[in-house]
Order: structure tokens, then C-alpha cells, then sequence
């Protein structure tokens, strides 16, 4: 029986200190808000000497060699309407497809033209 007599007083206490927070109108030490007051003297921050001194040297070095995969739907001696990133669009004949997205190709007068199929925006056969 003591024991809850002493948890109803706890409780009851409890929260009145709870109540007495919320309805506190000016700031104190329960009541969670606390006023700052003073200054801020940026005069006394150290000197900062940061210049440049010569040319700036800047490499990249250690990087991978990456070689994309020719793309397997391009077949040899087939005709593909390309269309290039502005827009454009052309249509090709396959000779010869290599690594990284070149293929050859002749142009009119028949002369012998390499095309980066890699950076086209798409690729379709032509018939």
C-alpha cells in the first residue's frame, strides 16, 4: 500500500512539472527555451594566407582501359538507319564492325569511312 501511495505522489508531481513547463510564459530552466545574448568579434580570427604559387600541374593517372563490345545485332554487308544525337539521321552499310562501336562503312565515291555507332541515339536495320 505504501508503495502506491508513493507512485500516485510521483505521478501527481510528475506531472505537475510537466504542466508547469507548457504553461510557463516566460523562458526559465524548465521550460526548454533559453535566451542567448552577446556578441560575435570576428576581428580576432587569424590571417589566412592562401595564394598560388606557379602553374598548377593537374593528372589523372592510374586509369582503366575500357573497351566497349561491338553490338551483336550488327551484321556485316546490312544497310542501318542511324540516328545521331542532333537529330540526324543516316543510312549506313555495314563492312566491318570493330571494338568499342566502330564500324566501316564506304561513302559515296567510294571511299572508305569509319562511324562510331556508340554514340548514336539509336540503331535500326534498314530494308
Amino acid at each position: 500500500m505504501r508503495k502506491s501511495i508513493v507512485a500516485a505522489i510521483f505521478a501527481v508531481v510528475c506531472i505537475g512539472l510537466a504542466a508547469g513547463q507548457e504553461m510557463r510564459p516566460t523562458p526559465g530552466p524548465v521550460s526548454g527555451i533559453v535566451k542567448v545574448e552577446g556578441t560575435v568579434d570576428v576581428g580576432r580570427l587569424p590571417p589566412v594566407e592562401a595564394r598560388q604559387l606557379g602553374d598548377w600541374r593537374v593528372a589523372i593517372t592510374n586509369t582503366p582501359n575500357v573497351q566497349v563490345a561491338p553490338a551483336e545485332f550488327l551484321k556485316v554487308r546490312t544497310q542501318y538507319a542511324v540516328t545521331w544525337p542532333d537529330g540526324v539521321q543516316e543510312v549506313i552499310g555495314v563492312e566491318q564492325v570493330l571494338p568499342n562501336g566502330w564500324v566501316r562503312t564506304t561513302a559515296a565515291g567510294g571511299r572508305t569511312r569509319w562511324v562510331n555507332l556508340a554514340l548514336a541515339r539509336s540503331i535500326h536495320e534498314s530494308r
